[in-house]
């Protein structure tokens, strides 16, 4: 069964690398963070954390759209276009082909974070004469953000079409990052906001604890045991949506 799963996800890493949009996102994104010795030189505040924010900025953008565009369309293109029944033909699970493809694209999602953060790293020392490593763990974060958001794309494509994927998926980012505000709601007059409210707070998740800006300025400090519980709170998150759209997945008629 992990041979299966590896071969697939092999195959979906090499399929990705083929295709020329994940690289058009990798350029951009070093474009992005060249950009930002323009921001930095127009801006009268300390050019390091100019830099910096715009960096990761770039790096952010770019993973949102490579997650958001890429990950609705790992899954649901095979499913629709029926590509997914010669693998399937073969005597493998249908929980192990998703686990696969699943797995191939955080890899190459991963893998573009990671040449990006490093691109960033040596700029960094490049433009202001420092090594901050800490620029790595903005990166992780960034990556675990959008391992959580993924996880969402793939039980929304076990549901409904890829663009309503990419809408609800884009909601949970926003929301995601607004989900403190939901509160304000709660002393509402109205039943149903206060229903709804409650229920996107304890539903959705808080986007806003994988923020690596503040952390790669030094602004929040970042114990082992915080990484520790943000590694396993979004190993949870893939293992709920994973189990819950491999049951979808068995139910889901392919013919």
């Amino acid at each position: 069964m992990i041979g299966r799963i590896y071969w697939i996800a092999l195959n979906t890493v090499i399929e990705f690398v083929r295709d020329r949009s994940v690289t058009g996102f990798l350029f951009i994104g070093i474009l992005f963070i060249l950009g930002g010795a323009v921001v930095a030189d127009l801006s009268f505040v300390e050019k390091q954390k100019m830099y910096i924010d715009t960096g990761l900025g770039a790096i952010f953008i770019v993973s949102v759209f490579i997650t958001l565009l890429a990950g609705t369309n790992v899954i649901d293109r095979e499913l629709r276009e029926k590509q997914a029944l010669c693998a399937l033909a073969k005597p493998i699970p249908r929980a192990a082909w998703m686990a696969g493809k699943f797995a191939g694209y955080l890899f190459t999602l991963g893998a573009v974070i990671f040449l990006l953060t490093s691109f960033f790293f040596f700029y960094i020392k490049l433009q202001v004469g420092l090594w901050i490593p800490m620029i790595f763990v903005g990166g992780l974060f960034i990556y675990l953000e959008m391992i959580v958001l993924s996880s969402y794309i793939l039980l929304f494509s076990m549901i409904t079409s890829q663009y309503m994927s990419l809408f609800f998926a884009l909601l949970v980012l926003i929301i995601g990052h607004m989900i403190d505000d939901l509160k304000i709601y709660w002393a509402s007059g109205s039943e149903a906001a206060r229903f709804i409210t409650h229920a996107l707070f304890y539903v959705l998740p808080n986007m806003k604890t994988y923020l690596a800006t503040p952390i790669v300025n030094g602004n929040i400090p970042v114990p082992s045991n915080y990484v520790i519980a943000l590694l396993c709170s979004t190993t949870l998150y893939v293992l709920i949506a994973g189990i819950l759209a491999g049951l979808l997945l068995n139910r889901k008629e392919l013919a």
